[in-house]
């Protein structure tokens, strides 16, 4: 069984992109003989919304148990041709997403919807994202200050065990603004940021991790002398998503790690004009610092702890 509220979204999904005939034909396809109008009770000439027949065909495959089995129809039909005809299930990828957020995700490579046994974090695409696909996502770059003089003082064995523990510590602040880390090398990495208010987020991320970062640092379980400073650069467009991320090319992507290793300071964070301008003003105020990179005007934090 599935909670009610995403059995609700799921009628909505198919009201929303869906005429009441295709809706039963979608629902034949699972039932033969599933009849929408038998099922609410009304004549066969009495005109039925889609609203009423997403509803029933929602209840009756979560009554045979095949709800999932709708899910996984309905995530096909996006991009199909049904009838010569191009199916566009507009708001889909939002919808997945809440359904991840219940434990259940749709696996792409394997085309089924599934319950999740690993943390939700460990879902690149946060279950949502269709490979080869275009959205707009908001991504930072980071990276260790200085990094090669590091290793050269303190040993790659004595780094290593560093970078598990930022591993983690960046994890878990991307964890609370729903954020993934897409890779990390060691000295840095990329995050991503998908969905609602996907730019503040990032941002708040981003300023949560450099002020809290001096507390990373103190912690005893830290065997380093030295403080490890980052830098972030953030931008936010469109991106064409590959499930290996290590394969994403794109031009926010270039710009993020342009920005933040030829432009940012130790310790402080950049970001575009396309992120700051859709922030809240007081948030946009902690950014004061314009300046001109790669012909595009760039602003930067001018007070982090480090």
């Amino acid at each position: 069984m599935i909670d009610l509220a995403l059995q609700h979204e799921t009628a909505e999904l198919l009201s929303q992109n869906f005429k009441a005939d295709t809706i039963e034909a979608i629902g034949k396809i699972i039932f033969r003989s599933f009849d929408c109008h038998k099922l609410a009770g009304k004549s066969s000439h009495i005109t039925l919304s889609p609203k009423k027949c997403a509803v029933i065909l929602v209840d009756y495959c979560n009554a045979e148990k095949k709800l999932f089995d709708l899910i996984q129809l309905l995530i096909q039909l996006d991009e199909s041709t049904i009838n010569g005809k191009l199916v566009t299930v507009n708001g889909l990828e939002v919808y997945l997403n809440k359904l991840t957020q219940t434990g259940i995700y749709y696996d792409f490579r394997k085309r089924k919807v599934l319950r999740s046994k690993k943390e939700l974090t460990d879902l690149l695409n946060w279950g949502s994202l269709k490979d080869g696909k275009e959205y707009t996502l908001t991504i930072f770059s980071i990276d260790i200050v200085n990094n090669s003089k590091l290793v050269i003082k303190h040993g790659s064995n004595t780094m290593e065990k560093v970078y598990f523990q930022l591993k983690g510590f960046l994890a878990k602040k991307l964890y609370e603004y729903d954020g993934r880390l897409w890779n990390f090398a060691g000295d840095g990495g990329l995050a991503a940021f998908a969905f609602k208010n996907q730019v503040t987020r990032g941002v708040l991320c981003a300023l949560d991790i450099q002020y809290s970062l001096p507390l990373f640092n103190i912690n005893p379980s830290i065997k380093l002398k030295d403080s490890i400073t980052l830098r972030i650069g953030i931008d936010t467009g469109k991106v064409k998503f590959f499930n290996e991320t290590g394969n994403i090319v794109s031009d926010v992507i270039n710009f993020a790690a342009h920005l933040e290793k030829y432009a940012t300071e130790p310790g402080r964070i950049s970001i575009s004009e396309s992120v700051i301008k859709q922030l809240d003003k007081k948030i946009a105020r902690l950014f004061p610092a314009k300046t001109l990179f790669e012909e595009k005007p760039v602003f930067s934090t001018t007070e982090i702890m480090i």
